[in-house]
């Protein structure tokens, strides 16, 4: 079996070592990341894990993490566990949402890339089942193939869709969720069990409003920072629902994450108690930091996409924000694109001073600080 490191946050640069040897490292204080510790491990004996952190690296200079803040951030901020996983197994798994045109049928599509760290070709088949929240009957169940075997040591990406007859639907006043629980079958045997926690939501932008489920909504948004006032950045458990059911009651639907990506945990309260979320990615101010060309991908693009490849089968997430009030547009034409080819079920903004700070490139334009005027532009 193989054994992963997995660390939804550690701020803001970071190099993994177990028993003294280095097995990988993640640039980024806002989003998750794993290492595959498996040589590393002594069987029977204790095993050290041990994380060297720097604070101010160029991930928290584009982030203005520290700037902002006016203290140190450095630290494991987040939750860090372990996965023991089959050598075939289950590397990423989402689902995505869309309609028929009476808004009363659904396709659920899934989207399974298949890992083989071995060092043989493996068959395989996978089981879906879809359940209602709170109910033990699937919906339905269904054994599908994949297109061809899963080769050694490579990974293998295949798309399934479902015709779903008249799904109770997602949205702020109803949070209605499903699992699709995903069994991986190898040999005749079930190998590994996983499964997303979703909502039957469509998101659409018609001239110059918001559809969801093919009614237009009105944002009542709050910017919020991960922070409590007693324990600084490490929240307890439980903290994410309880803010989530604070800002309920003030009748607000809408949280903007600024100015960073959020924990797990936030999502997971956002799809049990219905919030719309702004997932933002970790970038403030970041035209005063002169990137080098040799990092553009690791600093600039590659948080994006551990973003949204976090977090988008979450039906809270109603839109993603590249940046806040980061000047240089050009720094995130990259990201923009790949972020629509990896999910365009759902519109982006880049959050700015002024509008048409996009290019007018993006689904929606965002304007910070208009003025008295503002309203009539």
């Amino acid at each position: 079996r193989r054994i992963k490191l997995r660390c939804d946050a550690v701020y803001s640069e970071c190099e993994i070592f177990i028993n003294g040897h280095k097995t990988g490292g993640h640039l980024g204080g806002f989003t998750p990341f794993e290492t595959d510790i498996t040589s590393f491990l002594l069987k029977g004996k204790p095993n050290t894990i041990l994380s060297k952190v720097r604070s101010e690296s160029i991930a928290d200079s584009l982030a203005s993490g520290t700037r902002y803040a006016v203290h140190q951030l450095g630290g494991i901020t987040r939750k860090i566990y372990l996965l023991c996983l089959p050598v075939i197994n289950c590397s990423m798994f989402h689902v995505s949402t869309t309609f028929d045109n009476s808004y009363s049928d659904a396709l659920l599509t899934a989207e399974v890339e298949l890992a083989n760290e071995s060092e043989k070709d493996a068959d395989a088949e996978l089981v879906f089942e879809l359940i209602k929240d709170r109910e033990d009957k699937p919906v339905f169940a269904e054994r599908r193939k994949i297109n061809g075997p899963v080769k050694a040591n490579s990974l293998l990406l295949n798309k399934f869709s479902f015709n779903i007859r008249k799904p109770e639907r997602w949205d702020p006043e109803h949070p209605n969720l499903y699992s699709l629980r995903l069994s991986l079958v190898s040999d005749g045997k079930i190998i590994e069990v996983t499964e997303r926690v979703f909502g039957f939501k469509q998101t659409e932008v018609r001239g110059y409003q918001v559809f969801v489920n093919n009614r237009p909504v009105k944002l009542r948004g709050v910017c919020r920072h991960e922070v409590m006032p007693l324990r600084g950045r490490s929240l307890s458990p439980g903290q994410w629902e309880e803010d989530i059911r604070v800002f309920r009651d003030a009748n607000i639907n809408y949280i903007r994450t600024s100015h960073y990506p959020p924990a797990p945990e936030l999502l997971e309260a956002c799809d049990r108690l219905g919030m719309f979320v702004e997932v933002e990615g970790p970038f403030c101010w970041a035209h005063e930091t002169k990137v080098p060309e040799s990092r553009r991908y690791e600093a600039l693009i590659q948080p994006e996409l551990e973003m949204v490849n976090a977090f988008r089968s979450h039906p809270s997430v109603l839109m993603w924000s590249l940046a806040n009030e980061s000047g240089n547009y050009d720094y995130f034409t990259l990201a923009a694109g790949l972020i629509k080819a990896i999910d365009p079920t759902r519109p982006r903004n880049f959050s700015q001073w002024g509008p048409g700070a996009d290019n007018n490139e993006l689904e929606i334009d965002n304007h910070h600080y208009p003025g008295p005027d503002g309203p009539a532009k």
